[in-house]
């Protein structure tokens, strides 16, 4: 009987030390998931693409057709009018990665250096961002610039691309960023192309020149590593529908391109960031190589998207839907844009 009652001792005992590491296999693999899932995100690069609609300083400068925008203007812009509008755009901003904002921000239509510093600033998340900006030839001084995460992205290379459109006109600069992710080199191109005052098909030749001066620049950089990963953002003031982009860039949406235009489904759907006369149009637009579909590193193409936080939005008129902007005509709506951003991410695989 007693050597019964050990066997069975020893037979409970050696349950419960199972229970014991089974709880304790079980502990460990619930941090190792933990862990597993918390790098994932780490490996994820958000990139934005946004024209921002005017973000000028108060302060004239003799070198730029700024007059619109200073204290004494119809418009009356004036430093506490700047602080709301950076306000804004940093509330906009915080709608993406629960508040820390993108990786690599591509803004358009920013007056210089100094509301970039302010922006920087201001949103405490971007305390540890680089900026790339170069002051282009646009008669109104507006330029394209580009925010990065350093924590994240080397800066290997950037330059300004001139586009020729033509005897006494300027435009804005095509900015070129080239950056490091761990191993992994991409470029980064943040257009705005000329508007379409004046008719869309009277300025259409303009938007063509600059299809053409990003084309050949991709070019060069393909020539040198077919197999570069690049992506062309920003405001092309054409749809994915028009000549400049399929035919001058060769932007369609799959791999029978040139290039592929991942924005090109929403322009199909009848879906935009900008709005004009009760008409959606997709301006805002992101555009890769085929090399960005695939490999350790790459990018979701089901993460294009375009933002439209419900705060921003205009609610009735001929542009219900829209984003509010800073300005309806010359009346100040306090508002943050007219161009919904564009949002993309990349992934590098562990």
């Amino acid at each position: 009987q007693y050597i019964i009652n050990q066997k069975y001792y020893l037979f409970f005992k050696d349950i419960k030390q199972k229970k014991r590491i089974m709880k304790s296999i079980l502990r460990f693999i619930t941090i190792m998931i933990f862990v597993v899932i918390s790098t994932a995100q780490e490996k994820t690069i958000t990139l934005m693409t946004w024209n921002v609609e005017n973000l000028f300083d108060c302060f004239d400068d003799p070198q730029k057709n700024d007059n619109e925008f200073l204290p004494d203007s119809k418009k009356e812009w004036t430093e506490e009018k700047l602080n709301q509008k950076i306000d804004n755009l940093i509330k906009v901003l915080k709608e993406v990665k629960n508040g820390k904002g993108p990786d690599i921000l591509a803004v358009q239509e920013i007056e210089n250096i100094e509301v970039l510093k302010m922006l920087k600033n201001r949103f405490k998340a971007f305390s540890g961002y680089g900026i790339v900006h170069y002051e282009s030839a646009d008669p109104r001084g507006i330029d394209c610039a580009l925010f990065f995460n350093k924590n994240k992205i080397d800066s290997l290379t950037s330059e300004a691309i001139s586009v020729d459109v033509g005897a006494n006109s300027n435009t804005r600069d095509i900015l070129l960023f080239g950056g490091k992710a761990g191993k992994d080199k991409f470029f980064v191109f943040v257009n705005h192309w000329p508007s379409r005052i004046g008719g869309e098909e009277k300025t259409e030749l303009k938007r063509i020149k600059a299809a053409s001066a990003l084309i050949n620049r991709i070019d060069k950089i393909k020539e040198k590593n077919k197999n570069a990963r690049i992506i062309a953002v920003g405001d092309f003031n054409d749809t994915p529908l028009d000549k400049s982009i399929q035919e001058g860039l060769g932007a369609l949406p799959d791999e029978t391109g040139k290039m592929i235009n991942l924005t090109y489904p929403f322009a199909q759907k009848n879906e935009g960031t900008y709005k004009y006369n009760e008409q959606w149009n997709m301006l805002d637009q992101v555009i890769i190589t085929k090399e960005f579909l695939a490999g350790n590193f790459y990018i979701d193409r089901a993460s294009c998207k375009i933002l439209r936080p419900d705060f921003a939005i205009e609610k009735g008129g001929k542009k219900d839907g829209a984003m509010l902007p800073t300005y309806q005509g010359k009346k100040y709506t306090a508002g943050y844009s007219d161009h919904f951003p564009v949002i993309v991410t990349f992934v590098k695989k562990k």
